[in-house]
């Protein structure tokens, strides 16, 4: 029996963090788009390398031929979207969506999808025994967790 590749203990306490505050980054993401899309035009915008922290700002005027609120907004979003943490965001969501893939009923897939999550935040209070996946056995859910990790890390670059 060929024994099954572990993931390096860095990478996957990486990986279990980006879990963890997968909440969080998603209310902080929603929040951000809405104050994006439903805010006031600004007067000032930042110029120069969107990763630096000591951007230039530069003033707009108010007269209506200078104004660019709808390309303003429309930079803003791709800015949001490209940035790392909604990476880390769209990585979880393509591995919940990835890891039951081989699975056709979709209750346990979800289920499963769940579980792996909520093992991921919190492994001491919600171990296997505490899920109902009938089909699915311990080394089984384990061995998906794995990939569920290894599969964002590939994602993100991080291996």
């Amino acid at each position: 029996m060929a024994k099954k590749k572990k993931l390096p203990d860095d990478i996957r306490r990486e990986c279990l963090s980006i879990v963890s505050g997968y909440e969080r980054r998603v209310r902080e993401y929603y929040d951000r788009r809405m104050e994006i899309i439903c805010g006031t035009p600004k007067r000032f915008v930042e110029i120069g390398d969107q990763m630096s922290k000591d951007g230039e700002w530069a003033y707009m005027p108010s007269n209506h031929d200078a104004s660019r609120t709808a390309e303003n907004i429309a930079l803003a979003l791709n800015a949001l979207e490209t940035s790392p943490e909604t990476l880390k965001i769209r990585a979880v969501e393509k591995a919940k969506r990835f890891i039951g893939s081989d699975i056709e009923d979709a209750d346990l897939k979800r289920r499963l999808a769940d579980a792996i999550m909520l093992n991921c935040r919190s492994g001491r209070r919600f171990p296997y025994a505490c899920f109902d996946l009938t089909g699915i056995e311990q080394t089984n859910f384990y061995d998906r967790r794995t990939e569920f990790l290894t599969f964002i890390a590939k994602d993100l670059g991080i291996m």
